[in-house]
């Protein structure tokens, strides 16, 4: 469950932000008589369903990292190599083997359920020429699905749970 709200929490949690929610939805004050700044991108603590105003509980400065705390956990960077990871899943074992040429991660989550993953790379850094002729192995017989290949970019989804290896096919 927890790789499923990393998943999703980016998306739902823009709405929690009142600049982005819609007009006339988030009280004025809260129920301590505090104003609530609509303008401000800080959190509300409640957000209703529309027959009830949210904000009544008011807006919380501990929230306002989560966007950046979010997105910085989304990326990660093998400066090194220039490879550039995003993931909707938490990544951790994240690993660049310069002698193989190769990448090895493990997803997080479950194996029922899948995460977007794109690759960004430097071919020159990488030796990975064409993401047509890279490979991926998935660990326990996970599948890949949806997978695209760009100039400099590989895309695919991968199931949760499962450390995957991209690597430059063997000729």
């Amino acid at each position: 469950m927890v790789s499923e709200f990393v998943k999703y929490a980016p998306t739902v949690l823009r709405y929690t932000l009142p600049p982005f929610m819609a007009s006339g939805s988030v009280a004025a004050r809260n129920g301590r008589g505090h104003p609530n700044d609509l303008s401000l991108f800080i959190p509300v603590e409640d957000v209703n369903d529309g027959w009830a105003l949210s904000g009544t509980v008011g807006q919380e400065i501990y929230g306002c990292g989560a966007p950046m705390a979010l997105a910085a956990g989304d990326y990660h960077i093998i400066a090194g190599a220039g490879v550039t990871i995003y993931s909707e899943y938490p990544l951790t074992r994240l690993s660049w083997n310069d002698g193989l040429r190769s990448l090895q991660f493990h997803l997080i989550g479950v194996p029922t359920h899948h995460g977007r993953v794109e690759i960004q790379y430097s071919p020159n850094l990488t030796g990975w020429h064409s993401a047509a002729d890279l490979r991926i192995d998935a660990s326990g017989g996970a599948n890949v699905i949806e997978r695209q290949n760009r100039p400099a970019e590989l895309i695919f989804r991968a199931a949760g749970g499962s450390t995957l290896t991209i690597q430059a096919a063997s000729r």
